[in-house]
């Protein structure tokens, strides 16, 4: 039986090349008409300069060594932008991501915790591995709706709480980065069992959860600009950035601001002094 990285592996593959056709690669169609979207195995493996039957293998998981060559080759081929060559990477070599991340998300750092906590103008929330919500000011929990302190999973939070789909406007957005971060999270440590009963637990109780999990989503966490319908004090605009901590692998500090003087500006400002 294969193992279980593998299986990831192939599955990351197929989703990658069912994104692709035959427009945006050098393969030639000749219109032939095809029964599913998206590249055949013999094209990829043809852009890659492999056997038909070894990509094959690889999509069926019965490849256990990769050569740099041909991690290089799949990259090309599939178009893998940076954050999803790393993702492969792993998935092929998952015994060197074990060994340079924790399994297992650790409390936040007092000087982190401090820093999140300290900030009173802006939302700051400190997310980990494997989605908790480690730290977050009295601000960050407000935008959330959240008693201070309380500790969640915001995967959970996002996918299962109807309040959050209600509160934020790109729902849609901020799910597949969730979602995103599970699987990258799932690829540094494929048997960790809590992380795996998470994600079969969103899979059974959210569709949207299936259904974007499917897709094999791989993404960073970009600067964005996020919408809010607040209920105690309306519409937010606000800036979010997404910031990894140096010593810290794998934790996201998320911070949202209002443009200066504008009129989310004077909301967040009205938000943190409800909640000071």
């Amino acid at each position: 039986m294969p193992r279980q990285r593998n299986v990831e592996l192939g599955a990351f593959l197929r989703s990658r090349r069912a994104a692709l056709s035959p427009d945006d690669t050098d393969v030639v169609s000749h219109g032939a008409w095809r029964r599913v979207p998206g590249l055949r195995r013999e094209e990829v493996a043809q852009l890659a300069g492999v056997s038909p039957s070894y990509y094959t293998r690889i999509e069926q998981g019965e490849i256990d060594y990769f050569s740099d060559a041909v991690l290089d080759s799949l990259v090309q081929a599939l178009r893998l932008d940076d954050t999803e060559r790393l993702h492969l990477l792993r998935l092929a070599r998952p015994r060197a991501a074990r060994q340079r991340v924790p399994t297992q998300d650790e409390p936040a750092r007092d000087s982190v915790r401090q820093l999140v906590e300290g900030n009173t103008t802006q939302a700051v929330i400190l997310i980990g591995r494997h989605a908790d919500l480690l730290a977050g000011n009295r601000l960050g929990y407000a935008l959330l709706g959240l008693p201070y302190g309380e500790r969640v999973n915001m995967a959970r939070l996002i996918f299962l709480d109807p309040a959050t789909r209600d509160l934020v406007v790109q729902w849609e957005q901020e799910a597949r980065a969730a979602a995103a971060r599970l699987r990258i999270a799932s690829s540094y440590d494929p048997g960790n069992q809590d992380l795996a009963e998470l994600i079969g637990d969103l899979c059974i109780n959210s569709d949207d959860f299936a259904r974007i999990w499917a897709t094999h989503p791989v993404m960073d966490c970009p600067s964005s600009v996020l919408e809010y319908r607040h209920p105690a004090v309306g519409h937010l605009s606000l800036y979010s950035e997404g910031l990894t901590l140096p010593g810290d692998p794998g934790k996201l500090l998320v911070v949202n601001t209002a443009p200066e003087n504008s009129e989310s500006a004077e909301r967040l400002s009205l938000l943190g002094a409800l909640h000071a």
